[in-house]
């Protein structure tokens, strides 16, 4: 989390959009009846409850391409 908040600032991005840490879980067996949903700060989705939860967003198209830029670059894959 500390690592997208520091490339988003060192880009100028102005103000800073919500960010939330997420774990999700592919093949999970979750409970039926009250599954977690957060540990010790953490977000925990499998693939629809956060299709869900990112369609919640408020940020249009070009600002999600633009943040998604950003960190491509501030943080590429190893």
């Amino acid at each position: 989390m500390a690592a997208v908040e520091n490339a988003l600032r060192g880009a100028g991005v102005e103000p800073l959009p919500p960010i939330t840490p997420v774990l999700c879980f592919i093949d999970a067996d979750w409970p039926l009846i009250s599954p977690p949903d957060v540990f010790r700060g953490v977000r925990l989705e499998g693939p629809r409850s956060l299709r869900r939860r990112l369609a919640g967003d408020a940020l249009d198209d070009a600002a999600i391409a633009r943040l998604a830029r950003v960190l491509a670059a501030a943080l590429p894959p190893k």
